[in-house]
């Protein structure tokens, strides 16, 4: 499983799951001790859910700048419509 992470350029990188954590003390290799598997599966959920946030905010943005665009096209009539109206008088 991946866990979504973002930089500073608002790319997406990904970090494997069990990048973060490491094995017991003695590096065997034995399975975590059920603390620290309950914490990974956490984890787990965790970076689910913050995918699916992250999905929604970047949805929420792109309408947010298709509905500016659309603003600033509509001032941009009204400012030609009033240039024309100074032209008149």
């Amino acid at each position: 499983m991946l866990c979504p992470a973002l930089d500073g350029n608002r790319s997406v990188s990904y970090i494997p799951i069990g990048a973060l954590y490491q094995p017991n003390k003695e590096e065997t290799g034995m399975p975590l001790e059920p603390a620290a598997q309950k914490q990974l599966e956490n984890l787990h959920v965790y970076c689910r859910d913050l995918k699916k946030y992250c999905d929604k905010a970047d949805a929420l943005a792109r309408e947010l700048c298709e509905a500016t665009n659309e603003v600033l096209f509509y001032v941009a009539e009204i400012q030609r419509f009033l240039a024309e109206l100074q032209e008149k008088s």
